[in-house]
């Protein structure tokens, strides 16, 4: 298999059921993570909605661009779409792989029998995987990559790639490769955030909750294998920092299943806030909010907390089956 390489783009569509998180000033942080892992002699493109001024364009920017590769973050309430993107990619014979939770959760062998636009498939993080697929690597030799052989589904059965990230530095190129102009201006528009610029990042990889229950709520779709990773303060803030003074951003938006799941490392995030930095915005779990953490929280620069509170009672969540 011999695929002479000129550049990949990176897709994450629009949901057709429910907004999401589309649309609303967020950057599409796993793309972020993609570009920021491979060679920099490899072209990166986007079609995320995300990033476009008219979602309605993408179509004409896979069909006009000589990247061979077409790359799409997936989740169960954009399947339409990315089968959508698949097609047309497919019909200008450039490679499709789809990856993302979701994909992990559902499987690659299903994924494989149910889309046959997809060319390929990676199942746990993506960073290392991509990049050894799209320089042409034996797929033997690649951790979580589906594909097929004789029409059928395959795989090398090697353990699943889970980025170290407790020491991953800022992600500058990542970052850099596209261009945020049109999300700031949705924003805007929007008013959402009464800020200018907001920014996205993440702090720790994996689930708290999971870690310590071992089980996961039963409408997520983090795999129990993504283990917890709390990444270095130390990158934390200078990237962060590298933002302020390149993108001049005014809000932090901290993408962590939780960012308060773990004290410990809260605590170091709050000791080690630069003066002056932006306000965040993050995700937390009601239970992990207590006299501890309020300190923290103000301490760390949080000026919100998303809590996802179902209902009021652990009777009720059991028989919802969400508790």
């Amino acid at each position: 298999m011999k695929i002479m390489n000129k550049g990949i783009i990176f897709a994450n569509p629009p949901a057709r059921v429910r907004e999401g998180q589309q649309r609303r000033g967020m950057f599409p942080l796993p793309l972020v993570a993609l570009a920021n892992s491979l060679d920099e002699k490899i072209k990166v493109e986007q079609v995320s909605p995300d990033l476009l001024a008219d979602y309605s364009s993408a179509t004409t920017l896979i069909s006009s661009s000589d990247s061979n590769w077409l790359a799409i973050t997936c989740y169960q309430e954009t399947m339409k779409s990315v089968v959508e993107l698949a097609k047309i990619a497919k019909k200008l014979g450039k490679k499709v792989v789809l990856g993302g939770h979701h994909i992990t959760i559902w499987g690659g062998r299903q994924v494989l029998k149910e889309i046959p636009e997809a060319d390929f498939v990676v199942v746990g993080e993506g960073e290392i995987p991509l990049g050894l697929l799209i320089t042409n690597k034996n797929p033997q030799q690649i951790p979580g990559l589906w594909w097929r052989e004789d029409g059928k589904p395959k795989t090398n059965g090697l353990p699943l790639y889970f980025n170290d990230w407790t020491n991953q530095s800022p992600m500058i190129r990542g970052y850099s490769v596209f261009d945020y102009s049109a999300l700031w201006e949705r924003n805007g528009k929007i008013g959402r955030t009464g800020c200018i610029r907001p920014f996205s990042v993440i702090g720790i990889r994996g689930c708290a909750y999971a870690q310590r229950s071992g089980r996961r709520c039963i409408f997520c779709a983090m795999p129990l294998s993504n283990r917890l990773r709390c990444r270095d303060p130390k990158y934390f803030w200078e990237e962060i920092d590298w933002a302020v003074k390149q993108l001049q951003v005014d809000l932090i938006w901290e993408h962590s299943d939780s960012f308060l799941g773990v004290p410990s490392w809260l605590a170091e995030i709050a000791e080690t806030r630069p003066r002056n930095t932006p306000p965040i915005w993050c995700y937390g779990r009601a239970d992990e909010i207590n006299t501890r953490t309020i300190g923290l929280i103000s301490k760390a620069g949080i000026e919100h907390v998303y809590i996802g509170v179902e209902v009021g009672s652990n009777k009720r969540l059991k028989e919802i089956k969400k508790g």
